[in-house]
């Protein structure tokens, strides 16, 4: 079982290497390990230090996909198995037609999207 600190620390590894608002990241790391430090995620449980440092992180950066999530199940991190998700993602976004569901040609040459 990680410890705290280690969850901690690949959690924020991931939001420095691949955030969307990479600006946002410097404070995000700063702030969650101030906390850290200070001891705030001492003696939480692995669900609750996961709600802790996500209200943490978005009270910096106020965005609802950025979450840390805790799964009783174990789930791989290597690069490999990434792949096979997002193979699968792409997959399904195809199923799905990218998420529009119809495209309707008006009088005025207009197309409006219905997603």
């Amino acid at each position: 079982m990680p410890t705290h600190e280690e969850i901690i620390e690949r959690a924020l590894e991931r939001i420095g290497a691949g955030y969307v608002f990479p600006e946002k990241t410097e404070a995000i790391d700063a702030a969650v390990r101030r906390r850290l430090a200070a001891g705030e995620y001492d003696g939480l449980d692995e669900r609750a230090l996961c709600e802790a440092v996500t209200a943490h992180i978005q009270e910096v950066c106020p965005d609802k996909h950025l979450r840390l999530l805790w799964s009783e199940e174990p789930q791989s991190l290597e690069p490999e198995d990434q792949d096979a998700g997002q193979a699968a993602f792409l997959a399904l976004l195809e199923a799905e037609n990218h998420g529009v569901r119809r495209v309707e040609r008006l009088e005025a040459s207009t197309a409006p999207c219905t997603c």
